[in-house]
């Protein structure tokens, strides 16, 4: 290659391109006047620009820094620019990059070589200015959008992916709430269907059985039924809190009292760990107030007679000076505890076990619930073993330390 094969051109037959600054381009040309020339013009573009002499060189480049673009010679040295072409497309995972290659002439055999070693183009040189500006533009712009579909179809796989997986959780989930909802309706059914053959001759004390045991399945189906329409609501942002500055302390002492009695007949101690002074918090009674009754229930339910389920209250300072901080209301008891690899999806709506199979909390609809209705507060919850035995279940509300507002917040 000579230095004539790229004829200085006047600046005004260019057109500057003034957004090719993050480009970089490397030109691997064997003359030196032909690289400076070649950088001269790219830099004129707004390109960064490595002018290069040999294989080696160019090798090392590359491997420093992945190009836009390489501008190549064919007659670089020691290798020839087309296996050295070859060899980064095939084995330096730059298939994408385009490599444009300077021809010494039209030949047939050299064309051929251009084409089997996979340049994206070439040019027969001298080469105009003007027309090498523009096929650089058209390979980056035509590599940015192949580069762009590529991701896009990486990412359209991920979602499927994802969706595939959420439809094969969630066909689990409705087939176990399946089950979940025709138990207390079959109970319902066939306790209806006894005490109709038998309305005439059953005793009033067994048809008196039969009514409980109706009612009970009843009241049982009711619950999974609010917890699904609950649980749509939350999800769907279509549910409204009647947000109040309260007194935590207060609302879970109300609470606590409704559980003194099935705690006793359970034989199941109820302590509290409380702090004597208030505990301002903006909050809605009836949502915290159900967060709270559906731990406590989970915790009556999986624990033994025999044990104690303590119910405690404390202030935990914030990260900073600034920050607000936090009321944790903790319900711990000894009861069958929680997997440690199911820790993480325990309050996940459509990924935790079936306690039918592991005995253990979760079933329902209930920590779900749980869930959004504390993260709709600005709040955290979470579980974690209880040293020794059993589980504890916390949630975190902010503490509201001078609450200037004027009027009470609702939705």
């Amino acid at each position: 290659m000579t230095t004539s094969v790229f004829p200085i051109n006047t600046r005004h037959d260019l057109v500057t391109m003034n957004d090719n600054k993050d480009r970089l381009i490397l030109a691997a040309l064997r003359a030196t006047a032909a690289r400076r020339q070649v950088s001269e013009f790219l830099r004129n573009q707004r390109y960064q620009v490595s002018s290069i002499a040999d294989t080696l060189e160019l090798l090392e480049a590359v491997r420093k820094n992945r190009p836009d673009l390489i501008l190549l010679d064919s007659q670089l040295e020691p290798e020839t620019g087309f296996s050295l072409c070859r060899y980064l497309k095939e084995h330096l995972g730059l298939a994408e990059v385009p490599i444009l290659l300077l021809l010494p002439s039209d030949h047939e055999s050299l064309v051929e070589q251009a084409i089997t070693c996979r340049a994206d183009e070439w040019f027969i040189v001298p080469v105009l200015w003007k027309n090498l500006q523009y096929r650089i533009r058209y390979h980056l712009d035509r590599a940015d959008k192949l580069n762009k579909l590529r991701l896009q179809v990486a990412s359209l796989r991920q979602e499927r992916c994802r969706a595939e997986s959420a439809s094969r959780v969630k066909s689990a989930f409705l087939a176990s709430m399946s089950h979940d909802l025709l138990t207390p309706m079959h109970g319902i059914l066939s306790y209806a269907g006894f005490g109709l053959k038998r309305v005439n001759t059953a005793s009033r004390e067994k048809l008196e059985e039969f009514f409980l045991e109706i009612e009970a399945s009843g009241s049982r189906l009711l619950r999974l039924l609010n917890d699904l329409l609950d649980l749509a609501r939350l999800e769907s942002n279509r549910i409204t809190y009647d947000m109040r500055l309260e007194n935590l302390v207060a609302e879970v002492e109300n609470v606590l009292d409704e559980f003194i009695h099935p705690a006793a007949e359970r034989q199941i101690t109820l302590k509290k760990d409380l702090p004597g002074t208030p505990v301002p918090v903006r909050f809605d009674r009836l949502r915290i107030g159900q967060v709270l009754r559906n731990l406590l229930n989970n915790s009556l339910k999986f624990s033994p007679a025999g044990t104690v389920i303590r119910v405690s209250l404390r202030l935990h300072a914030g990260a900073d000076d600034t920050a607000t901080s936090l009321a944790e209301v903790a319900v711990s008891d000894q009861g069958v505890g929680i997997p440690q690899g199911e820790l993480a999806a325990i309050f996940d709506a459509f990924g935790r076990n079936n306690p039918g199979k592991s005995g253990t909390y979760g079933s329902g609809l209930g920590l779900a619930i749980c869930k959004h209705i504390i993260e709709d507060h600005k709040g955290r919850i979470e579980a974690r073993p209880n040293p020794g035995k059993g589980v504890i279940f916390s949630f975190f509300l902010p503490v509201t330390e001078n609450d200037n507002s004027k009027e009470d917040d609702h939705g």
